[in-house]
């Protein structure tokens, strides 16, 4: 529902703007004795409206008070020494102008409240979902709903569980010699590798991306586990990098950490972090 409202506000202050700018164009244009005063006092008020935009309208309606209460000073004091009074052009700019800072400033407020509403739904979205939109594997409240499960299975039948964490070991290098662009793409590609060497039974997982980190649950013994290892690796040393780091030979290295679980383990984050910290010990 705010989103609706600040849509719709900022749509009517959007119309408000246009109607201002038709209203000021026919004045002007009925004005053509003033038309250079008239012009120099469009691009002020347009020079206000910019600053409301990038401040606020406080700052914009102070300006605005200012630039009129100035020119309505000039015009006191040239109508004094001239013996003239002042043209209908006068009042009308007093007008006018306000109503352009508000409705600028309107627009501008209502519209960055929508975009921030649609960036909370996409994230609140996203962590619902328990999907990663770039990779499509399981993230980490896919992983937290389901580790519950694996573990209760694995203290009920005796079955072995073990889950297996990969990072990249240098993150931040890796993505300024190949790009964000190259990045995604071998994020794509780490996640294909990774599910392709593992069967179907086994979960895989996306658990974080700052920096990127897959992780999977697997029963199976502790014998087992080093030859799912080699098999990935070996798979993963055959990603070719050349093209995203500009023909230049780039050696794909991760950081490995496995945990087997237990029933001194109550949770699946405490799972997870045991795995993290064997994954600090892979220098």
């Amino acid at each position: 529902m705010r989103g609706d409202k600040n849509a719709l506000i900022a749509d009517l202050s959007f119309v408000c703007i246009l109607l201002l700018l038709f209203i000021c164009t026919l004045f002007v244009a009925a004005s053509p004795d003033y038309l250079l005063k008239n012009a120099i006092i469009l691009a002020v008020v347009f020079a206000v409206a910019i600053a409301t935009y990038f401040s606020s309208l406080t700052a914009g309606l102070i300006l605005n008070m200012v630039l009129i209460f100035g020119y309505v000073t000039y015009l006191i004091l040239f109508s004094a020494l001239k013996g003239v009074s002042f043209t209908p052009d006068v009042y009308f700019w007093m007008v006018w102008s306000p109503c352009v800072t508000a409705a600028t400033h309107l627009f501008t407020r209502r519209t960055l409240l929508q975009e921030k509403e649609n960036e909370r739904l996409r994230s609140q979205l996203v962590r619902l979902s328990g999907v990663d939109s770039l990779t499509e594997l399981k993230n980490m409240r896919s992983y937290e709903r389901e580790c519950h499960v694996y573990m209760k299975i694995s203290r009920r039948y005796k079955m072995e569980l073990v889950l297996l964490l990969w990072q990249f070991r240098f993150q931040r290098e890796l993505a300024q010699m190949i790009g964000p662009g190259g990045l995604e793409r071998l994020v794509k590609q780490v996640s294909e590798v990774i599910t392709s060497c593992l069967r179907e039974e086994d979960a895989v997982y996306l658990l974080d991306s700052s920096p990127y980190l897959w992780g999977t649950l697997l029963f199976t013994d502790s014998d087992s586990i080093h030859v799912i290892i080699d098999r990935v690796e070996k798979q993963l040393e055959k990603i070719d990098l050349r093209d995203a780091s500009g023909k230049r030979k780039i050696a794909l290295d991760m950081r490995i950490g496995t945990i087997r679980y237990s029933e001194q383990i109550d949770s699946p984050f405490q799972l997870l972090e045991q795995a993290k910290k064997r994954i600090e010990y892979d220098v």
